[in-house]
């Protein structure tokens, strides 16, 4: 169970973003160039740059702290994120400079060298604040650099692999056993969804959709009753919001058999309904993200970075994976000031 689990939340989105989609066929353009031949990722490269919409890429790895192994990189507006596999948490205002400073969350990262990496997983941006989530002991709302409280006392359940706010004022997480809501943050918590799991959880405009073992489910009401709306048992999906459509982005499961396979899926009526994003990209290659960057559209997928710029018809390999990094993936990080991007690792 644990090391399902943890697969689940690494494929997962952690975030909503708003992002625009053509539902339509869509076909990859693998460039050929000389320059993008050479723009191979390495196994010591961790950390890019781009000013020229992914022509051109720049080594940055330098401004990471000395030997950071990325789990993933986040922004929420000019604020960055970064949690390392030990489950460090570093913040920075500049990718460029290298300004990384270490947060601490209480006693929970006392010791990381002998936690194998089960620190923090992922990191939320809600309209209340940044909250952290640490494998097996929760989640904390951070306060300031050095004060983090915890979240989930009132809770039995410790793993929680999405949070999302509600739009009655309430707090909603998913688990390994289902979803639970705190109408008093945190203090108190009520169990609002039974389910063997449910990995991604999202809401937008007062709708919430989430993952489970039966397929998409939909609440109306803040989370006090769901609906199946996609029966499609057993399959991952990490749930967002592009351009303000619910999708469904099938998570990547190196062991998926072909005959599982569907495909990917966006909604066109805040989740009543869903429509096959057909063709983007094969489900058994498995595409983990799609991010919004000026008026293009960058997906961090197996293969590696891929653009489109007719609103996901037809993409383009702008920064190829090496096929030997089976348990890395490259991942597009949005800034003002140029394409990022990280190499994380990608679950086993």
């Amino acid at each position: 169970m644990r090391v399902f689990i943890f697969l689940l939340f690494s494929i997962s989105l952690g975030v909503c973003k708003g992002l625009e989609l053509n539902p339509t066929s869509a076909k990859i353009a693998t460039a050929t160039s000389d320059s993008t031949k050479t723009n191979v990722a390495k196994q010591s490269d961790v950390f890019f740059q781009s000013n020229d919409e992914g022509k051109t890429w720049q080594d940055i790895s330098t401004t990471l702290p000395e030997n950071a192994n990325l789990q993933h990189i986040y922004n929420f507006g000019d604020d960055y994120y970064m949690v390392t596999r030990k489950g460090d948490l570093y913040q920075s205002k500049d990718l460029t400079k290298g300004d990384w400073q270490k947060d601490v969350v209480l006693s929970v990262f006392d010791n990381l060298e002998n936690r194998k990496g089960e620190g923090i997983w992922r990191i939320f941006s809600l309209n209340t604040g940044i909250y952290a989530t640490i494998y097996e002991k929760g989640f904390y709302k951070k306060i300031n650099q050095n004060l983090w409280i915890p979240m989930h006392e009132g809770l039995k359940e410790k793993v929680i692999n999405s949070i999302v706010e509600t739009a009655d004022g309430g707090i909603a997480v998913s688990t390994p056993s289902g979803i639970y809501k705190s109408k008093d943050a945190g203090k108190t918590w009520q169990q609002v969804l039974k389910q063997e799991w449910v990995s991604s959880l999202c809401e937008n405009n007062g709708i919430l959709i989430a993952c489970s073992p039966d397929g998409l489910v939909r609440s109306t009401d803040n989370g006090e009753h769901w609906d199946l709306v996609l029966a499609d048992k057993g399959v991952s999906y990490n749930t967002g919001v592009l351009e303000g459509r619910f999708t469904a982005i099938r998570g990547f499961d190196p062991n998926a058999k072909k005959s599982l396979v569907k495909c990917s899926y966006t909604s066109p009526d805040a989740g009543k309904n869903w429509q096959c994003i057909d063709g983007l990209f094969s489900p058994i290659e498995g595409f983990y993200d799609i991010q919004k960057i000026g008026t293009d559209l960058y997906c961090g997928h197996k293969n590696g970075i891929y653009r489109s710029n007719d609103h996901g018809t037809t993409w383009q390999l702008i920064l190829p994976m090496k096929k030997s990094e089976d348990y890395d993936r490259l991942e597009v990080i949005p800034s003002a000031k140029g394409i990022f991007v990280a190499r994380v690792f990608a679950g086993c």
